[in-house]
């Protein structure tokens, strides 16, 4: 996103807790949707909310109480969904269309920003993550609490989808963290971050393995800048091992460890690609999967010549660790 370029930020109200996580991965596979944060109704919200209906002050009647009270309860864990680049405002519209179709009961409001608001957006919900004792995502500006954490790894929040917050993300640290002394068993240690948002997954990869290849693919060109920027931030931390960051598929070459924290549909359609760039027994951790997509992308990927490990779950997403089948 350059300097003067905007964004649309299109709050959402009223969402069923049980809708969220479906919408999420709607949003971002079907309409361009860049970020994605949750909320809760504040006290401005409601004040907005009364406004409407021309309360501001005295006795609400019942039947505005209540309704108010049911849109408080709704909107507990209710979402903001960012857009920008070319196709925001076409993507933007097809998702209203979408929610005034499907999600009737509810209401959104949306506002076009500056770029200079989205990482100040972003930043302000952003607090530490603990993963493990030992693991810890930290923000970029807090750096003393690195001593607290063998392998903390610091993060500043870009466009790049990635905080290790959305439990997607999480998921993929916590089976890395798991598995990582079976994946160091094997010789050459190398890894793909496919589809690398932030970076974060990959230079989680290099706090435990710090002169080891890594891979960091994006298509976003925004997305890649973050993770540039985060490197830049961990340079001390993470060795001199080889990285490369790209916009281009990797096409050569395989890699003991790939993270592919995308979305069902993609990681659907780059199967092929992500199979062919993995080592024979090297390992596999995807995510961006609804608890109710494991079996049908287990399905897909078992007769390519991976055998499931572990399934990891938190909330309504799941995140699956594969092996590859020795020839």
């Amino acid at each position: 996103m350059s300097v003067n370029e905007k964004y649309l930020e299109l709050k959402l109200f009223g969402l069923k807790v049980e809708q969220r996580d479906k919408l999420v991965s709607l949003a971002f596979d079907k309409y361009g949707c860049a970020g994605v944060e949750e909320f809760s109704l504040d006290e401005p919200a409601v004040d907005e909310m009364l406004g409407e209906r021309s309360y501001s002050g005295g006795i609400l009647p019942q039947e505005i109480y209540s309704e108010v009270q049911g849109q408080m309860d709704l909107a507990d864990g209710g979402l903001t969904f960012y857009f920008y680049g070319a196709d925001s405002d076409e993507n933007v519209r097809l998702f209203s269309d979408f929610l005034s179709k499907h999600y009737a009961h509810t209401r959104y409001t949306l506002d076009e920003k500056e770029s200079e608001d989205w990482n100040d957006s972003w930043r302000e919900g952003f607090n530490l993550i603990e993963v493990t004792s030992d693991m810890a995502i930290i923000p970029s500006w807090e750096p003393e609490k690195l001593d607290h954490y063998s392998k903390g790894v610091l993060l500043y929040p870009g466009q790049g989808f990635g905080t290790g917050e959305h439990e997607t993300t999480f998921l993929c640290l916590q089976l890395f963290d798991q598995f990582r002394s079976v994946i160091s068993d094997k010789g050459e240690k190398s890894c793909l971050d496919y589809g690398c948002g932030s970076g974060i997954l990959g230079l989680a990869y290099r706090r435990f393995f710090p002169q080891t290849r890594l891979t960091l693919y994006d298509i976003d060109e925004s997305a890649l800048e973050n993770t540039q920027q985060n490197i830049q931030h961990n340079l001390e931390l993470i060795g001199d091992g080889e990285i490369s960051v790209t916009k281009d598929q990797p096409s050569q070459g395989s890699y003991g460890l790939i993270f592919a924290n995308i979305l069902l549909e993609t990681l659907k359609e780059c199967a092929n690609n992500i199979f062919e760039r993995l080592e024979s027994d090297g390992y596999l951790i995807v995510s961006g999967l609804l608890t109710d997509q494991v079996e049908e992308l287990s399905n897909f990927y078992r007769p390519l010549g991976l055998r499931e490990i572990k399934i990891a779950e938190k909330g309504h997403w799941a995140a699956i660790l594969f092996q590859k089948v020795s020839e």
